[in-house]
């Protein structure tokens, strides 16, 4: 049996599944792959705070969701000295205006007035083994 997930199943299914003998594939937006160097930053960083849990979707996607943001902010501070008028029109126009973020090897965009999704890829990352 194989069993295809999206990476919203949650880490409790990913790791009930884990090791049993049905093949399970979970379709992720961030890839989970040491390769990636916001990878390495979101295992160090979780290692750093003292979780031992470095394997965590769910925390890997909130990971890159806060880099995102903070890229933004970034290239907004740019533009505005003073963030108590930002507005979230302002942080929209400057992610149109970037369009492409590139973070530790992963790439979020293009964005525009149309469009304001992140990821244009999926991951595939078997989590359980072939029967």
């Amino acid at each position: 049996v194989v069993y295809l997930c999206p990476s919203s199943v949650g880490d409790a299914f990913v790791t009930m599944m884990n090791g049993s003998s049905a093949k399970l594939v979970v379709s992720q937006v961030v890839p989970h792959s040491p390769d990636y160097s916001m990878v390495q930053g979101f295992q160090a960083a979780m290692l750093s705070f003292g979780s031992g849990d470095v394997s965590s979707v769910t925390s890997l996607e909130a990971y890159a969701s806060a880099r995102l943001a903070i890229a933004g902010l970034q290239a907004l501070h740019g533009i505005a000295r003073d963030f108590s008028s930002v507005t979230a029109a302002d942080v929209l126009e400057i992610f149109y205006k970037m369009q492409v973020f590139v973070i530790g090897g992963v790439t979020f965009g293009p964005f525009a007035d149309s469009c304001n999704q992140g990821m244009r890829e999926l991951w595939l990352v078997q989590v359980g083994t072939a029967a």
